[in-house]
Parts: C-alpha cells; sequence; structure tokens
C-alpha cells in the first residue's frame, strides 16, 4: 500500500540522498529535498501537508539537532528519523531523548525502511490527533 506522503529529506545531495530518495518513491512517499539546515528551515516554514522529516547526521551548516529543532516548532508536528551510515547506540539514545522516532541505518533494505516510516507516520498521527488515538486504545480494551 503506497504511503502517499511528503517526506522532507535533509541531506546532502549526492549518492545517498538519491538511493533514499528512490526507496522512498518506491513505497510511495513524494520526497522533498534539502542540502543543508537553512533549506530544511526553509521547507519546515512553509504550509502544506508534511508530515515526516529524514535527516542526515551532520549537514554543512548543522546537524540533526538544528533540523529535528525546527521540525518540533512546525504546527500539528511532524515525526523526525535520524539517518546515519552505521548503527550508533549513542546517536540513537540522544535522537529518542530529544524527540525523533528511531534512526535509519544504512543501507536501507526496502522492508526495514517501510516498517520505521510507517511507524514514524502512525506516531505522528497519534500524536496530532489523541482523541483518536484514545478512542482506538478503548476500542481494542
Amino acid at each position: 500500500m503506497p504511503l502517499n506522503e511528503k517526506v522532507l529529506v535533509s541531506m546532502a545531495g549526492g549518492e545517498r540522498r538519491s538511493q533514499l530518495s528512490v526507496c522512498l518513491k518506491a513505497l510511495g512517499a513524494t520526497p522533498l529535498e534539502a542540502d543543508d539546515c537553512r533549506m530544511a528551515r526553509r521547507a519546515l516554514a512553509r504550509r502544506g501537508p508534511l508530515k515526516l522529516v529524514i535527516s542526515d547526521v551532520e549537514l554543512s551548516d548543522g546537524d540533526w539537532r538544528d533540523v529535528l529543532a525546527a521540525a518540533q516548532l512546525r504546527p500539528g508536528g511532524v515525526s523526525f528519523l535520524v539517518s546515519t551510515p552505521f548503527p550508533d547506540h549513542s546517536l540513537w539514545s540522544e535522537a529518542l531523548w530529544r524527540g525523533a522516532y528511531d534512526l535509519l541505518v544504512e543501507p536501507y533494505s526496502a522492508s526495514e525502511l517501510r516498517r520505521i516510516v510507517e511507524g514514524a507516520l502512525r506516531d505522528q498521527e497519534t500524536k496530532a490527533s489523541p482523541s483518536r488515538a484514545t478512542t482506538a486504545i478503548a476500542q481494542a480494551v
């Protein structure tokens, strides 16, 4: 089932971003690309549907923390993932502590990417409409 969501990918242009964008398109998402923190902040300030941000660890003018801070100011909120070329438990711990949903570790497998992206989107939807989440929980009990 296609995702049909816009996803901001904050990552310098090149092979890594290209691979991620191709994987997101294969899932039915529409990647919006930002080369650095400045471009990501500008994209986050625009109105329009955006439920997920994926940021590289390091950017030319900052890092994932800067993009996350801008994402947390967006009305309605967005879910946030940090993309990294290698597993890093301290990065994962800090990202979760600061409010990110999870870490994406390269290389991206289609099934793992789908699982994490869908989970992040569900999490954002739950946070955006807590009354729906409460109703769903009540119905499950």
